[in-house]
């Protein structure tokens, strides 16, 4: 038996509480790991990918990790390096960097490195002991190939954690998967009370520049009028051309470097414009693919479908995209992905358009069973039913759906 569940909601009711309680007396794997590495303390402290505490809890609920963190250390989980980093106990980190020197620029069980718990939690005495002794604040970690800590310093607003990173050679750029920059975050989390302004002063005299897909739309044009050569092959700055709603300047690009097509289309897939299907109809012409795919094998259709996108959605079908198209991920076509996120017009539309309400590379994948059963595998995608989703399937029955 191991001790694992969604750790924010674990002291987020009485009865999650019993149950850790009751599963630790049983004899429970308290220091069992996940597949990827977490133990039931470090999804205690941080929840996991799917379940966060910030998040995904209801704002009535307890958020107080220290709770269920502390019962599973007084009942014998190991009181790691990570732990005491993330608590901010300073005895605690000096007596394990004593009989282990090494431990400060390891990564735990989670390729996660020690500097950035202490970092997120804005513990500096702790962040100095570890860059003491060896720290790396740009080692790269899980999620973060050049280190996390500056950006955790900087989620925090944690002014002096992130000067004394600075001065340790973090690198002021980092980004931590797809959650932007540390100048990003700081504003994100702090922004509303302004309190972001001294942080990114700090961050741009170490070196901080604005990243491409943080820039405005002027910032973006005038890449393009000072290079456009070069302005078109950063994809981040190419995909953003198109909001910047200068057609002509868009045209130009697309016929002067058709080689650059797929970045250019990014952003008109995404939006809806009167001159989205004008767009779609001129990159196809100096060929895009309406038929292309992101990494997880979903077309273009299955993107405007899912959005309920009308006008991208027909403009692709004008220019030839297959509209029974299975997606790698799940199987599902773009009927399908419409029908569970409840877009009755796309559903509509897309079944003028000749799509196969059956279609489906198993019985699972069925747009019906979609529009009809929770997603409970995926329910990043789908946790709940759409309110609608009785018209939906009533729409599809008409038209001879099964499950």
């Amino acid at each position: 038996m191991t001790v694992h569940g969604h750790a924010g909601g674990v002291c987020s009711s009485p009865r999650r509480r019993v149950w850790v309680l009751l599963t630790t007396c049983l004899g429970a794997g308290i220091d069992a790991e996940r597949a990827y590495g977490k133990t039931p303390v470090l999804l205690a402290m941080h929840g996991d990918y799917w379940y966060r505490t910030g998040r995904d809890l209801p704002s009535s609920s307890i958020r107080d990790s220290s709770i269920v963190t502390g019962y599973l250390l007084a009942k014998g989980a190991k009181y790691t390096l990570s732990v005491a980093c993330a608590i901010g106990n300073e005895e605690r980190v000096a007596e394990i960097l004593r009989d282990d020197p090494d431990a400060a620029n390891r990564l735990n069980s989670t390729r996660a490195s020690v500097l950035g718990y202490a970092a997120d939690k804005g513990h500096l005495g702790i962040v100095n002991l570890l860059l003491l002794h060896g720290a790396d604040p740009n080692q790269p970690e899980d999620l973060a190939p050049d280190g996390r800590s500056l950006f955790e310093a900087s989620a925090g607003n944690h002014m002096e954690v992130a000067r004394a990173l600075l001065e340790a050679g973090a690198d002021p750029n980092v980004g931590m998967d797809s959650s932007g920059s540390c100048l990003s975050i700081v504003e994100h989390r702090h922004g509303a009370k302004g309190d972001h302004h001294d942080m990114q002063t700090l961050l741009r005299e170490h070196g901080a520049v604005t990243h491409t897909y943080e820039m405005s739309f002027d910032e973006v044009l005038e890449q393009f009028s000072a290079d456009a050569a070069k302005a078109v092959q950063s994809g981040d700055l190419a995909a953003k051309l198109w909001d910047c709603d200068d057609f002509d300047l868009f045209k130009q690009m697309t016929e002067s470097y058709p080689e650059h097509v797929d970045q250019l289309a990014n952003g008109v897939l995404r939006s809806s414009h009167p001159r989205t299907r004008e767009a779609i109809r001129l990159l196809v012409d100096h060929g895009f693919n309406p038929n292309g795919t992101d990494w997880l094998g979903k077309t273009h259709l299955h993107t405007a479908a899912t959005d309920g996108d009308l006008d991208v959605a027909a403009a692709l079908l004008e220019c030839g995209a297959d509209v029974n198209a299975f997606e790698y991920d799940e199987g599902g076509t773009a009927l399908a992905w419409a029908a569970r996120k409840g877009k009755t017009e796309m559903v509509s539309f897309l079944l003028r358009e000749g799509a196969d309400v059956n279609a489906a590379q198993g019985d699972w994948a069925k747009p019906l069973r979609w529009a009809e059963k929770q997603n409970a595998d995926y329910p990043r995608y789908a946790p709940d039913l759409p309110d609608n989703s009785e018209a939906v399937s009533a729409l599809l029955r008409d038209h001879g759906a099964s499950r």
